[in-house]
């Protein structure tokens, strides 16, 4: 019970981060959301990954934990987004987008890794599929900060 709510709640923080995000590197908007909606994402990440420990096999377990170091290390890179915000709010800058386009791409990977796992996949599928998403995220990132007028 208490992992399928975790699990629950962990996707609709993802959900939520992932779009808020997207919003903050195209418009400006929605930091708010963008922040507190990965705090909760990371949180109910170390619930579900704690709760399914018992029944995961071991490679699951351990692309599950290297997930949660980078969870922790997502909310690192949103509080200090949140600093950048909070002394421009709605302008960007590059380094606001550096760290929100981080936690983006590893939002994205997070969700193709686990869907590779859940219905399966190779652990190897797992890891190639996040490479790739880094690869594109990285692109698509430059070009955003390519936008941004020098300070």
């Amino acid at each position: 019970m208490w992992h399928n709510a975790f699990i629950t709640v962990h996707a609709i923080g993802g959900t939520l981060a992932l779009a808020a995000g997207v919003a903050v590197v195209g418009w400006g908007k929605s930091f708010g959301v963008y922040f507190w909606s990965l705090i909760v994402m990371a949180v109910t990440l170390v619930g579900a990954v704690a709760t399914g420990w018992p029944r995961q096999p071991v490679g699951t377990n351990i692309v599950f934990s290297a997930l949660v170091v980078l969870a922790a290390f997502m909310v690192g890179q949103a509080v200090q987004a949140r600093s950048v915000w909070r002394a421009a709010p709605g302008h960007s800058s590059v380094r606001l987008l550096d760290t929100v386009g981080f936690t983006l791409i590893s939002l994205f990977d997070g969700f193709v890794i686990v869907a590779v796992l859940t219905r399966g996949g190779p652990v190897w599928l797992a890891v190639g599929a996040g490479v790739l998403g880094v690869v594109v995220g990285r692109a698509a990132m430059h070009r955003a900060t390519a936008r941004v007028p020098a300070a």
